[in-house]
């Protein structure tokens, strides 16, 4: 009998044991939320690969890069356009006069042209531009974000028939997308 008492103890623990896992009451915490918010502005950059260049001779430049990014707003512009500009009429000054932009010439993928163009773009005039444009895309919902790495060479093709001396000047490079 002692045996059968031994089995049935046996029994009811293994019952017991496999039982209350089952009635272990699960408990759970409020749901706290965290509200989450991103703003990402538009961007439109331009680089260069170089600083400056130095004539010498009538030749073109080496090439160098220039590199237009963008990250746009669906709708806030149908195209983008980079110029290369200078600030007046007169390209580089120096010891001996002044060169006119009419003397300077890029030479980009689209082409050469001189820089003494005016050209309105998105609304705004840049004058001495040199034609045609360094770049230039129509923007759509498949490229609104984008980059593009252009080569461009600079050449004052005149440039020795002008008197002896130092000159210096800026040339601009800008975009624009509207």
């Amino acid at each position: 009998m002692k045996s059968m008492y031994s089995k049935m103890l046996v029994f009811i623990l293994t019952l017991a044991v496999c039982v209350a896992p089952g009635m272990a009451v699960t408990q759970q915490s409020n749901i706290a939320t965290v509200s989450l918010s991103a703003t990402v502005a538009s961007s439109l950059t331009v680089s260069v690969s170089v600083a400056s260049l130095n004539f010498t001779d009538n030749n073109p430049s080496p090439a160098f890069n220039v590199t237009t990014s963008w990250n746009l707003a669906s709708g806030q512009a149908v195209t983008l356009d980079t110029v290369a500009f200078f600030n007046s009429s007169t390209a580089l000054t120096g010891t001996a006069g002044s060169i006119p932009t009419s003397s300077v010439i890029t030479l980009a993928t689209g082409g050469s042209g001189t820089c003494n163009q005016n050209q309105v773009l998105g609304g705004i005039t840049f004058a001495n531009t040199c034609g045609p444009d360094v770049f230039n895309i129509n923007i759509t919902n498949a490229n609104l974000s984008g980059s593009s790495t252009v080569p461009l060479q600079v050449q004052i093709p005149t440039l020795l028939s002008f008197p002896p001396g130092s000159y210096a000047g800026v040339m601009n490079i800008q975009a624009i997308a509207f």
